[in-house]
């Protein structure tokens, strides 16, 4: 059970390796600034030379006048339908399926592990400062 708790925590930890790879590039493609767009030289354009007027176009032809429709005729009102007959829903059918149970199998045990690692060694820790003790003031930061 150890070992796969130590294969997930080392997987996690190479995910987000990954990811923060991915978010470093991402945030430093986005820093980058396009190079200035150098000033457009001002190009005198030469005078656009003057059209000859449109010609006049043909009178439209003289068209018949739209004959006259006959009006729509009035139409008998829709007869009263009787309603659909409702059919009925079938029940669905049972989604549970019971399976047969499963054989019993012994469950072999675990092996003894071979090697049994020697205990890590007791490094001490340095006490913190004195929470009295002023520090030096941090240099500036330069843009």
């Amino acid at each position: 059970m150890a070992g796969s708790n130590v294969f997930i925590l080392l997987a996690c930890f190479i995910l987000l390796g990954f990811s923060s790879m991915e978010v470093s590039l991402a945030a430093r493609n986005l820093q980058q600034v396009p190079l200035p767009s150098l000033p457009n030289p001002i190009v005198v354009l030469p005078p656009l030379p003057n059209l000859p007027p449109l010609p006049n176009l043909p009178p439209l032809p003289n068209l018949p006048p739209l004959p006259n429709l006959p009006p729509l005729p009035n139409l008998p009102p829709l007869p009263n339908l009787p309603p659909l007959p409702r059919l009925p829903i079938p029940p669905l059918p049972n989604p549970t399926i019971v399976l047969p149970p499963l054989p019993r199998l012994p469950i072999p045990p675990l092996p003894n592990p071979t090697t049994v690692l020697p205990p890590l060694p007791i490094v001490p820790i340095p006490p913190l400062p004195n929470p009295t003790t002023v520090l030096p003031p941090l240099p500036p930061i330069l843009p």
